[in-house]
């Protein structure tokens, strides 16, 4: 079994807690997809790559989160004018789905990775731990292989909502609808980001 293949078999079983530059890129993107290439968190992705994460999240029915990166989140989502306040509507839509797991600092700070990480991701790595669930992040060799594999393998044949993976609870746009899963064909590519 491929690295991928256990991340994803993993993550369907288990869940899977997003990092805080994939939650950034799914709050901008349900703002405006659009402006997911134009804004300064998340000019390296295309709304290519915001189709793929709703459609990969669509398919995960455990999708967990902790504090430490929902402050990250709000702090990183500072859009301007009327879309900053969409966004704060949607973050707080979005941490009614996800599944807040409590993890102290002064225990994130016990885990070996806390000095070379830092306190959030150290904070991710217990918590990861803690359910054993698979970790959804743009620093992981598992997501840039999920963003190709996923487009030419698990996306050969469209998402819909009829998906026998399709969540109960769906993730939520400002009108508190529900999105549509996106239609994504194999060969279509989206950009590919490096470590960051």
């Amino acid at each position: 079994m491929t690295d991928f293949e256990g991340f994803d078999r993993n993550a369907r079983r288990n869940g899977v807690l997003i990092d805080t530059n994939m939650l950034v890129l799914l709050i901008v993107g349900s703002v405006n997809r659009e402006r997911v290439s134009q804004f300064k968190r998340t000019s390296d992705y295309s709304s290519t790559d915001w189709d793929l994460l709703i459609g990969v999240l669509e398919q995960i029915s455990q999708r967990y989160t902790i504090p430490h990166v929902l402050a990250e989140v709000s702090a990183l989502t500072d859009l301007k004018g009327p879309e900053r306040e969409i966004a704060r509507v949607i973050l707080r839509n979005l941490i009614g789905t996800l599944d807040e797991l409590e993890i102290r600092s002064v225990d994130a700070c016990a885990n070996t990775v806390y000095v070379r990480l830092g306190l959030t991701d150290a904070a991710i790595a217990a918590a990861a731990r803690l359910r054993g669930c698979s970790v959804l992040t743009n620093d992981s060799v598992c997501m840039r292989r999920w963003r190709l594999r996923l487009l030419t393998s698990l996306c050969s044949t469209t998402f819909d909502s009829s998906c026998s993976h399709n969540t109960s609870r769906p993730l939520l746009e400002p009108s508190g609808q529900a999105p549509k899963p996106p239609v994504l064909h194999s060969g279509h590519a989206g950009s590919t980001r490096g470590s960051g």
